[in-house]
């Protein structure tokens, strides 16, 4: 054993000597990892509660899990195009699920799969047409890299999903936990992976004291070096950990079980420690269960096990640590970034019959969805109805540079503000609304979009939400 234990010498020959020493710390060599070169001492498994976290999070899993449609299983003699085929929902699962809820994604994957069944019908699918499929789930780039990713497997693998990890990475959009839930939950591949969930679970389990981000760079205090393998996203302490237990039998099993078990019992607010299955094993349940029988400062308390004081010398925690009051001291909270403010001028430009202009935003936040037209605005305008004369006039040349008569532009209205939060941005939207009559002169770019709102379909969220606003507000009756 690596750890420290306290021990009963009173009877031995030396038992004078051994009492005035209360505990005694093994000599064994300590645990290093030989991927990160981090000392992994205070929070690796030994192998028998290995076989303990893994026989106790698949019983549980099998007792607990939720039946989800992606959850497929296939009988061992299952023929290749039934593989690909699971492999693909897989794939579009875990695509989904990323910054969304599970529920949420139900009925988008449903439909998803009725629409597009395997990898080569994707492969043909428009643009257009995914993100209309995709509209409102958010982080629209993922429904792109979709279908960029099944042109590559097309193209480079005959519309065969790979079963090997390095191979699933070259595709695009699919990073190291995607390729390890594919390899593992489609094929059977032993290979870990690391989601938020996860992470959540090894840093409670192991007591790590360190924020996920530095978990996932070697530590609190670790030197970021560029030549250090650390520093490279396959090697890191997580993941290392999550590769230690992986099991040979049903790994793809285990990695939706230990998913499941932050999802629904380890969760980052209000655990459930009474349905935990792996509390025996919880550094941080344990240390938690001595706090509260053993309420003293940590600098009065000395060599006790990790189970129960945090170490203090740990070069992956890192100094400072406390006895935690709850689970959920782990992992550490990371220092939130103030989200970026941006202020958009839209203007809606209707025609007739409830028709508008719309453009496809460029590259960015919402990338090839379809928008209203954006103009510029360098002053800082206090009140923005009345509409100042210096709006009104970059509208009208914004008409203009479109293939419109500038002529035609007359009445130019304000219809109110949106404010749009975005994962590190927050957009403050001012919507303007200009009915427009078309004539014979006019000469539309061709990158502009002339449709209802209906005709539109699979619009943004944020989208919607200015035509909202726009129909809620009808313009003004004279009388």
């Amino acid at each position: 054993s690596w750890r420290r234990m306290e021990v009963d010498v009173s009877d031995s020959d030396d038992g004078e000597e051994k009492k005035r020493k209360r505990t005694t710390k093994t000599k064994t060599k300590r645990k290093t990892s030989k991927i990160t070169g981090v000392d992994l001492a205070h929070h690796d498994f030994s192998a028998p509660e290995v076989q303990l976290f893994q026989d106790g999070l698949l019983d549980w899993y099998d007792q607990n899990k939720r039946d989800l449609p992606w959850r497929t299983s296939l009988p061992s003699d299952a023929s290749s195009e039934d593989l690909n085929r699971r492999a693909y929902g897989v794939w579009v699962s875990e695509i989904m699920l990323q910054q969304t809820r599970v529920e949420t994604v139900k009925s988008y994957w449903t439909k998803w799969m009725g629409k597009w069944e395997t990898v080569s019908s994707l492969a043909k699918a428009e643009l257009a047409d995914v993100n209309s499929v995709w509209a409102g789930l958010g982080y629209y780039r993922r429904a792109s890299f979709l279908l960029k990713g099944a042109g590559d497997v097309v193209k480079e693998h005959g519309g065969v999903i790979p079963n090997e990890v390095k191979e699933l990475e070259a595709i695009s959009g699919i990073g190291r936990y995607t390729a390890g839930a594919i390899a593992s939950i489609a094929f059977g591949v032993r290979t870990p992976l690391v989601d938020g969930n996860v992470a959540r679970v090894l840093s409670r389990v192991r007591a790590i004291g360190c924020d996920p981000k530095a978990a996932l760079n070697g530590g609190a205090g670790y030197d970021i070096i560029p030549s250090h393998p650390s520093n490279r996203k396959k090697d890191t302490i997580l993941w290392t950990l999550a590769g230690h237990l992986i099991p040979q039998h049903r790994p793809g099993d285990f990695n939706q079980a230990l998913m499941e078990l932050g999802a629904l019992v380890c969760t980052p607010k209000s655990p459930l420690c009474s349905a935990c299955p792996l509390t025996s094993l919880c550094y941080a349940y344990q240390q938690v269960q001595y706090s509260k029988s053993h309420p003293l400062p940590i600098n009065d308390i000395e060599d006790l096990d990790i189970t129960k004081v945090p170490q203090r010398h740990c070069s992956i925690c890192g100094p400072g640590q406390t006895l935690p009051e709850a689970v959920t001291h782990y992992p550490r909270k990371s220092e939130k970034k103030k989200k970026k403010e941006e202020t958009i001028y839209s203007v809606a430009f209707e025609y007739p019959d409830h028709h508008y202009l719309f453009q496809p935003r460029p590259a960015g936040l919402l990338a090839g969805l379809l928008d209203l037209i954006h103009i510029q605005n360098e002053e800082d305008d206090d009140e923005l109805s009345p509409v100042p004369s210096h709006l009104v006039e970059a509208i009208r040349a914004k008409a203009k540079s479109l293939g419109m008569l500038k002529k035609n532009v007359q009445k130019v209205r304000y219809v109110g503000k949106i404010v749009h939060v975005f994962t590190h941005v927050k957009q403050e939207i001012h919507v303007f609304h200009v009915p427009y009559t078309p004539t014979s002169k006019d000469q539309l770019l061709d990158t502009l979009h002339l449709k209802t709102r209906e005709e539109a379909g699979g619009l943004s969220t944020l989208l919607n939400k200015c035509l909202d606003l726009l129909e809620s507000k009808p313009k003004k009756k004279k009388k």
